[in-house]
């Protein structure tokens, strides 16, 4: 969603110009450099709490993905990209994916990131399809940006 719908979001629903567009959506990536590398060191610090990491994640960010549409002025807005960068996909990837190797037996390792990705990549065609039909039926992303965060 953030990738492939935020720009067209933030331009015909928010009223951002191109700077603004190319700046909001590099800031979600840049915040998320950095979140990756702290939260997966929190991680690894805390082996035993792998799963809590990622669902506390996982929430804050659906809840910030949310806020995104729900976010009164630009600066509100703002924030809750910016978090959403910190905390969302890119802070959580490395994490899963080293669940999943500790999870999986040496024999079945590639089985287990083949299905991981392939998980991946479908809701990567999956959701901006979706979100297409649903911009053109409704006349807004909006809504499914919040069905994106549950």
């Amino acid at each position: 969603m953030i990738v492939t719908w935020l720009p067209s979001y933030l331009q015909t629903e928010r009223g951002f110009d191109g700077g603004a567009i190319g700046l909001a959506s590099a800031l979600v990536a840049v915040v998320g450099v950095p979140g990756a590398l702290f939260f997966s060191h929190l991680s690894d610090k805390f082996r035993n709490s792998k799963v809590k990491v990622i669902l506390g994640l996982e929430i804050v960010a659906a809840a910030m993905l949310a806020f995104t549409v729900l976010s009164p002025n630009t600066t509100m807005l703002m924030v809750s990209l910016t978090l959403y960068g910190l905390l969302g996909k890119m802070a959580v990837d490395p994490i899963l994916i080293s669940f999943v190797s500790e999870q999986a037996s040496a024999k079945s390792l590639g089985r287990a990131f083949s299905l991981f990705n392939f998980f991946g990549m479908s809701s990567a065609v999956v959701a901006p399809t979706l979100t297409g039909f649903i911009s053109d039926v409704t006349g807004s992303k909006e809504i499914s940006f919040v069905i994106s965060a549950c």
